[in-house]
């Protein structure tokens, strides 16, 4: 019920394509239901279980993994931190013989520039950069440094960026910045205020409440402290400048579901962080067409409107191009050739709000 809910209320937001980056075998069901028209929802890409220091125990065992998710038919291949550079090499190697992308989270034994060379397809959060622009002689130490080591932002040494950017240029690969996660989950603005928002009541009260109780947790540890993620947090702005003004490609991403992103809608708060770090409306709505078709490898048959490509596209009441809020209410959308009008969309809205009311 979760899953087919999540569709609408992505539909309803006017997102008409998801990259699922957290693989579960049934995903591989919904993905052939969503596909086929018979189940309503965006067009779905799914990467597979992900790879990290548990699931991952050895060069050769991480091998047989890829080589079971590319037979079982995923799309992508998800990387998470803890595994070990040796096993990231063979990763590497066997998914290029496969033809199957992959990316994700840079783990701390790998690192960016590694990350990068071994062929990441995407970086996912802009993960790895600020640990390399760490000083060379700094030692890391995860039980003090806070989440994404959030805490030795004081230490980057943004010299050395550029050579970073350059490498990624080489490479081709793609950033998922995902700024509201960042925003929302390991920012400052307390969890009791992201639980009044509205789209909540669109999820069960008990998803909601394992939302508050992990960002909480980090509350009381004094880990989202504004002093040190306040700072943090412009850092992130500007380095998402910085790699978008130096032409590396940007995706549309949001992370979600996750801690205060509820699907769909978690995506327009992305637009407005996009927005409100520099980027332009133009670039803001390339990184949610034109960008992710490329990064598929499929910019022939979808991203933009035009004759031969498919029919999806959503309708608004004004130019985004001059009012990015305008995305948020579509009048209806095109997926598939089918006509979903913002009566219908509402209407599922409606419906999936009444499942989850919260008893008084």
């Amino acid at each position: 019920q979760l899953q087919e809910e999540s569709m609408w209320l992505y539909l309803a937001n006017g997102v008409l394509r998801i990259r699922s980056m957290l693989g579960h075998p049934s995903h591989i069901d919904l993905r052939a239901r969503v596909n086929s028209g018979e189940t309503p929802g965006p067009r779905v890409y799914i990467s597979g279980p992900s790879f990290n220091g548990n699931s991952v125990t050895s060069p050769q065992q991480a091998t047989k993994m890829v080589r079971e998710q590319k037979e079982a038919g995923y799309d992508h291949l998800k990387i998470h931190p803890g595994v070990e550079l040796d096993e990231m090499w063979e990763i590497s190697k066997t998914a290029k013989e496969l033809g199957i992308p992959f990316g994700g989270h840079v783990p701390l034994a790998v690192g960016i520039k590694n990350a990068l060379g071994s062929g990441f397809k995407s970086i996912e959060h802009m993960d790895g950069y600020m640990e390399g622009l760490l000083p060379d002689n700094l030692e890391i130490d995860p039980a003090t440094s806070g989440p994404f080591n959030l805490k030795l932002v004081g230490e980057v040494q943004m010299e050395k960026l550029p050579n970073l950017i350059q490498m990624t240029l080489d490479q081709g690969t793609y950033i998922a910045p995902t700024l509201t996660l960042f925003d929302r989950y390991f920012g400052y603005i307390p969890a009791d205020e992201f639980r009044q928002a509205p789209e909540m009541k669109y999820l069960p009260g008990f998803l909601i409440q394992q939302w508050v109780n992990a960002k909480k947790q980090m509350e009381r540890a004094g880990l989202l402290d504004k002093e040190f993620v306040a700072p943090y947090l412009e850092f992130r702005r500007k380095l998402f400048m910085e790699l978008h003004q130096s032409g590396v490609p940007m995706i549309m991403a949001s992370d979600s579901p996750q801690v205060f992103n509820v699907p769909g809608f978690s995506i327009h708060h992305e637009i407005r962080l996009m927005s409100e770090a520099g980027m332009s409306n133009y670039e803001i709505l390339k990184s949610g067409s034109v960008e992710p078709a490329k990064y598929m490898g499929e910019e022939n048959d979808w991203g933009m409107i035009k004759k031969g490509m498919a029919a999806d596209f959503v309708m608004v009441q004004n130019n985004p191009l001059e009012d990015l809020n305008t995305m948020q209410k579509p009048l209806g959308v095109m997926i598939r050739g089918q006509w979903i009008s913002g009566e219908k969309l509402q209407a599922e809205l409606d419906r999936i709000e009444k499942n989850h009311e919260r008893k008084p």
